[in-house]
């Protein structure tokens, strides 16, 4: 089981996460006192802080270690997260134009694009269950509001609308599957449940099941096929810059996810 005796755990390991959490923060109090073309100032805020928390992240290479047993630091979560804190940098780079058109408060979506980049950079150290799917709506929530955020837009609008409910739809899937693999195994650990696949428990049917939901709403997350008919709308109706930052970024991070589970 994991070990939560906070005078155990190593607080540097999770620096780049904590810059990150950070700069949401900034951007939203910044959105407070900015105004007019002054907006941009807070993309390149965004910008600076992404590049700090890159450069966290690369001091840690060559590390292996644990926080409390449900988040893991290696050259693989590391490699992951500064590729997602990279795009997180371009898709900034690509909204300037557009939220000075379109938006009327870019603050909060840079916040809600770095929360994004927060998400999927945990998914890819997540070595547990439940930790892997908070991660991963945090991720999510923050995809359903970027893609509905041009509320001017009624296609945006119809396309944020569909994809949070689908989205809710696949994220119960995901968590009921979780819930019975939890009963057949006994644990949420991915070190736990491999080892028990590997026993009489992979041929229980609770067991079968739960993977297929789990696969099934992982699946929808990436727009893997078959779940992958929602996407055209949402692309389409989604702001340009979210559109390649869904299309690109969210994949790897349910790539991420998968392979290290």
């Amino acid at each position: 089981m994991p070990n939560f005796d906070p005078a155990t755990l190593d607080y540097v390991l999770l620096a780049p996460q904590f810059i990150v959490t950070g700069l949401i923060f900034v951007c939203l109090s910044l959105d407070l006192m900015v105004y007019g073309r002054g907006h941009r100032f807070i993309g390149w805020v965004a910008i600076m802080g992404l590049a700090v928390g890159i450069g966290a992240q690369a001091s840690l290479w060559g590390v292996r270690s644990s926080f409390a047993g449900v988040l893991r630091v290696d050259d693989y979560s590391n490699l992951f997260n500064i590729i997602f804190m990279a795009a997180g940098i371009g898709v900034v780079f690509l909204s300037f134009d557009y939220a000075e058109r379109f938006f009327t408060q870019p603050g909060e979506f840079y916040a809600f694009l770095v929360a994004g980049v927060l998400g999927m950079g945990l998914m890819a150290q997540a070595q547990e269950l439940l930790t892997a799917y908070i991660a991963l709506e945090l991720l999510s929530f923050s995809s359903y509001v970027l893609v509905s955020y041009a509320k001017t837009n009624l296609k945006s609008n119809e396309a944020g609308l569909k994809y949070i409910i689908l989205g809710s739809f696949s994220s119960a899937i995901l968590l009921y599957g979780v819930s019975l693999l939890f009963g057949a195994v006994g644990s949420t650990m991915f070190t736990d449940i491999r080892a028990a696949l590997g026993t009489s428990v992979a041929t229980s049917a609770v067991a079968q099941i739960a993977l297929i939901m789990i696969t099934a709403g992982l699946a929808f997350k990436v727009a893997a096929v078959p779940f992958h008919m929602y996407s055209p709308d949402v692309y389409e109706g989604a702001p340009t810059p979210i559109t390649a930052f869904l299309s690109v970024a969210s994949k790897a991070a349910g790539f991420a996810l998968t392979m290290r589970f």
